[in-house]
């Protein structure tokens, strides 16, 4: 868990923060993602994150994954939201599976999207699977992300790099959007 909250705090916010500046500064669309449940009870969720809300009632007395009426579920204060950035309310691991960002995305004229996050290997690696199956293409970037430890991170990241995406640093994430 320490590797997970020091990464963050250390270098995911850090670094989304510097992708938003050079992507603001481009006039660039930026999509958010929320995840968590519409019904209060979680029960409009995958049956993976049931599970793991049950584990937590019975564990801690309350759900991990809260309905989107909880603060906990919003964009972190730290990235900040501007208006016109778009957010999608996601109820999978994946957003294209439970939202409308496909169709967005494709009536924007977007072709590429670069992906951040956590956890890499749940939602980070979900979206971008979903992304390349559906024709976009997908850039991962690996220290805008975190998982729970680094050998899950790193493992993502490089099953991710195979097939679905390509893996690039914040550093060239900012340079090939510069272009």
């Amino acid at each position: 868990c320490n590797f997970y909250l020091n990464r963050v705090e250390q270098l995911v916010i850090p670094n989304i923060q510097r992708l938003q500046k050079q992507f603001r500064s481009l006039g660039a669309c930026i999509v958010y993602t929320e995840f968590g449940s519409m019904q209060t009870d979680g029960s409009d969720m995958a049956i993976w994150a049931r599970r793991i809300n049950n584990l937590g009632h019975d564990m801690v007395g309350s759900a991990v994954f809260p309905p989107f009426s909880d603060q906990s579920c919003r964009i972190d204060d730290r990235v900040g939201v501007n208006e016109g950035e778009l957010i999608f309310q996601k109820s999978t691991s994946g957003p294209v599976n439970s939202t409308k960002m496909d169709h967005t995305l494709r009536v924007l004229g977007i072709q590429s999207v670069i992906v951040t996050g956590v956890v890499t290997e749940i939602c980070v690696a979900q979206t971008t699977r979903e992304l390349g199956d559906r024709d976009f293409n997908a850039l991962v970037v690996e220290d805008a992300c975190a998982s729970m430890d680094e050998t899950r991170h790193k493992s993502a990241l490089e099953a991710i790099g195979i097939t679905f995406g390509t893996v690039v640093s914040t550093d060239q994430a900012i340079a090939l959007v510069q272009k």
